[in-house]
């Protein structure tokens, strides 16, 4: 962006610990081994390879919701950008996901104002893409789709973390469009074709002080990004700002 190299707010994420991720993968493998216990080989070798294959076999199934997730994103885009509907061959589960949207679209008065929309926070040193941006009911929201299983822990702060990038570029007159004043988890259901809403609008507290504490938690773990990694980023102020500070450091020993 502008010449510079952003780690990505998933990115940034990656380095947290998703106990429901492991588990999941445990599950996928315990599935592969039930549904193939007849071909289970008596060969030590070929008893390996298979469990090699078993453990592998969760990757096959994460790549398939990628793609779903993918495709449901494109839907989306198409839908909003230029009112197209679902046309052509289309994966059920993503047929199901995008129905999810449409049905959420229905329960809701909602007016389009941006989508698959670049953000970044210079200062912090992070970027992205933001879903959508739109005026739902009275407030304009940022709310991030999803199409997993369940809403998770770390969901909140990637959101937190496109509205504070979105909000900065709108103040700095980048943007010449209005600041969100919250963001939300739109899951869309894979298997019922039902969508799950969450505003985080309404928090006890307001949703300022929500905000607060998940950017504030981002902004650390991008820290702790940058610090583990040590990473070349092209013309990225974070890098600069860390090999300076090393510089400073190695003076101040020599002296």
């Amino acid at each position: 962006i502008n010449g510079s190299e952003y780690p990505s707010v998933t990115t940034i994420l990656g380095i947290l610990e998703k106990p429901a991720l492991v588990k999941w993968a445990v599950n996928m493998f315990k599935e592969y081994l039930l549904k193939n216990r007849e071909q289970i080989p008596s060969d030590k070798e070929e008893f390996e390879k298979f469990l090699e294959t078993a453990k592998e076999h969760y990757n096959e199934i994460s790549d398939e919701a990628k793609d779903v997730g993918t495709i449901t994103h494109e839907l989306v885009e198409n839908y909003i950008k230029y009112g197209r509907d679902a046309v052509g061959e289309i994966p059920e589960q993503a047929q199901n996901a995008f129905l999810a949207f449409l049905e959420w679209e229905k329960e809701h008065k909602v007016k389009w104002i941006a989508s698959e929309l670049a953000v970044y926070d210079e200062e912090t040193g992070y970027a992205g893409t933001i879903d959508i941006v739109a005026k739902i009911d009275t407030v304009v929201i940022i709310p991030d789709i999803k199409t997993s299983k369940a809403i998770y822990d770390e969901y909140p702060v990637q959101a937190s973390a496109y509205l504070h990038a979105y909000n900065k570029l709108v103040d700095s007159g980048h943007f010449n469009l209005p600041k969100a004043e919250a963001t939300g988890i739109l899951r869309l259901d894979k298997k019922t074709g039902l969508p799950e809403w969450k505003n985080y609008l309404f928090q006890r507290g307001g949703f300022e002080k929500f905000h607060e504490k998940k950017i504030n938690y981002f902004k650390s773990l991008c820290q702790t990004w940058y610090l583990q990694k040590d990473r070349r980023l092209k013309n990225n102020p974070v890098v600069e700002r860390i090999q300076m500070k090393k510089l400073d450091n190695s003076s101040a020993i020599i002296a």
